[in-house]
């Protein structure tokens, strides 16, 4: 027979029933202690991100083995970020121009695969402004845009 409600909320330790009772203080408690004490709070989430390093790894693998569309995206998006590129896709526009193209389990950086190009390498990521070539051609557009214009060279 299963414990009633008030039971089982009698065998939480004081610490426990008192955190689920005042849950939004104890919230900004924390973060005001995290505000206090950023070195502390540093060095305290290093050691548990080393504790279970492994563990987050693994998890994070069998993810994105498990949802590839979504990491693919995830590490556009983050990529274009890190290029100060603006990236307007949504997820379902990003999946429709790979799904569209058929050259999705084809994506890579190598010769013969297949990248989403910015139409000369301008403007934001947007479904207007690419298009899937292969990484060949996306180099070979570069190299002939930076001979015609010595100047974007520098900048790029």
């Amino acid at each position: 027979m299963a414990d009633p409600e008030d039971s089982r909320e009698r065998k939480l330790s004081p610490q426990l029933r008192w955190y689920y009772n005042n849950r939004e203080k104890a919230i900004a408690r924390a973060t005001q202690w995290t505000k206090d004490n950023q070195e502390r709070a540093i060095v305290t989430r290093r050691a548990r991100y080393a504790a279970k390093r492994n563990k987050i790894i693994a998890d994070m693998q069998e993810w994105r083995a498990n949802n590839p569309e979504k990491a693919a995206y995830t590490t556009h998006k983050h990529q274009a970020k890190r290029r100060n590129i603006p990236f307007l896709f949504t997820f379902e526009e990003w999946c429709t121009i790979w799904r569209e193209s058929g050259k999705f389990a084809e994506r890579g950086h190598c010769k013969g695969q297949y990248v989403m190009a910015r139409h000369g390498d301008v403007g934001p990521y947007a479904a207007d402004n690419v298009s899937i070539i292969t990484c060949s051609e996306n180099c070979s557009d570069g190299t002939l845009r930076r001979k015609r214009n010595p100047r974007r060279a520098i900048h790029d």
